[in-house]
């Protein structure tokens, strides 16, 4: 079932693409023309640009219903165990502050038009473009 499991987020992922890529502010992940998406456990990983207004935006998330969930990784370039040595990422470092993943529901239930309500009063409110 994993094959039809995949097919049917695939779908979810690119309708949300779509809703996404009509706003500046907000990043998505893009795929050559000869990639396949997977690893659709995580959820959806977007990037928010600008991070200053981040606590409203979560709110609003919240109250539309879409579970977002920041960057879930350690920074492994900076433990010990793996460089005695601290690296500077500049990149890396930086993803882990504008990086979030949208949870999708295990029933694939995902509410499209909550999430396009949200980036409207988000956007309406100065808080994304």
């Amino acid at each position: 079932n994993l094959s039809t499991l995949n097919k049917y987020k695939s779908k979810i992922y690119n309708k949300i693409d779509k809703i996404l890529m009509k706003h500046k502010s907000i990043s998505i992940m893009k795929l050559n023309d000869k990639t396949e998406r997977g690893g659709f456990f995580g959820g959806y990983p977007f990037t928010f640009n600008d991070v200053s207004n981040i606590d409203q935006i979560i709110e609003k998330f919240k109250k539309f219903k879409i579970d977002i969930l920041p960057y879930p990784w350690l920074a492994h370039h900076q433990m010990n165990i793996f460089n005695k040595e601290q690296t500077k990422l500049i990149v890396t470092e930086k993803i882990i502050n504008h990086f979030f993943m949208i949870r999708i529901p295990y029933f694939l239930n995902f509410n499209f038009k909550n999430l396009e309500n949200c980036l409207l009063e988000c956007k309406k409110n100065n808080l994304i473009e």
